[in-house]
């Protein structure tokens, strides 16, 4: 996984072979998890939370935030935590 100005990439690191983008804009954060047991990223662009199926890289759920977020991360519960400026925000599904 990389990101860069034009979304977030996904690498095959045995074929060295790009599988995804996902996005075409700022990605701030990526994090990597499994929801129901489908492999997913979530990035955290400008003023959105996207959730990805690393399947086939398309976007599962987009949630617009308030202030743009900094940092994710899954809690042990699978809450998805982001921050954004002094703020944290949990979201439960």
């Amino acid at each position: 996984m990389a990101t860069a100005e034009n979304g977030a990439r996904v690498w095959d690191l045995r074929t060295r072979q790009m599988r995804h983008r996902l996005g075409d804009g700022w990605v701030s954060d990526v994090e990597l998890g499994l929801l129901d047991g489908v492999p997913v990223a979530v990035t955290a662009n400008r003023y959105t939370v996207v959730v990805w199926d690393l399947g086939d890289g398309t976007p599962l759920h987009e949630t617009r935030m308030p202030l743009p977020p900094d940092a994710i991360a899954f809690a042990p519960g699978g809450e998805l935590v982001v921050g954004a400026g002094y703020e944290v925000i949990v979201l439960e599904r």
